[in-house]
């Protein structure tokens, strides 16, 4: 019976393992979460108690990103364009790469809720400005937003006539991030191997 049990500890331990090989370098839909505040905003803070949300899925296969965004509060007067920015940390600021406005963002509102499923190879996604940068094109403007999110250096911004530099910001995070997996994993197979251990002792 403890031979039997300690067999499939074993085969369970390497099945984690083959299943690990056999992974890509990271998965095809990624979700990023952001909390917009005005502690957030750079270069300069704006102070603004508003509020908001974002949560972003990114779908590789498939070239779609799919946001989801509430913000509440803004003082600054009604929401005159709320986008996402590529690409830089925290700290720096980038220019308008994914912009929300035309695509249905409640604009003319101090709070409101957004929802929307941008195709990433359709030039309207983006800002005018954005796709000029990237030569016209819409693949390479696709390639830099999706590196950028994957660097952690894009962010969502919501712009009134107060603030328009943005009254409130939000750093775009993976969640859970590739490393938090990375562990996990790794933390299954230890403990399978611990397992097999006790077994034998």
């Amino acid at each position: 019976m403890r031979v039997l049990t300690h067999m499939r500890v074993r085969l369970v331990a390497a099945a984690i393992l083959v299943a690990l090989a056999a992974m890509p370098a990271y998965t095809q839909v990624t979700v990023f979460t952001a909390a917009l505040n005005g502690a957030n905003e750079r270069p300069t803070p704006t102070g603004s108690p508003a509020t908001g949300s974002a949560t972003v899925t990114l779908d590789e296969a498939l070239n779609t990103l799919l946001v989801n965004e509430t913000f509440s509060g803004l003082i600054g007067g009604v929401a005159t364009g709320a986008h996402i920015h590529c690409c830089a940390p925290a700290t720096g600021t980038a220019g308008v790469a994914v912009d929300f406005g035309p695509n249905g963002f409640p604009l003319g509102s101090t709070s409101g809720f957004y929802s929307h499923l941008f195709d990433l190879l359709n030039p309207i996604s983006y800002s005018a400005g954005f796709l000029a940068s990237q030569g016209g094109s819409v693949v390479t403007a696709r390639n830099t937003v999706v590196a950028g999110m994957r660097a952690g250096n894009t962010y969502a911004n919501i712009h009134d006539a107060q603030f328009p530099a943005g009254e409130i910001r939000g750093q775009l995070v993976a969640t859970p991030e590739p490393e938090t997996m990375g562990l996990l994993a790794l933390g299954l197979v230890g403990l399978a191997g611990m397992l097999a251990r006790r077994r034998q002792a």
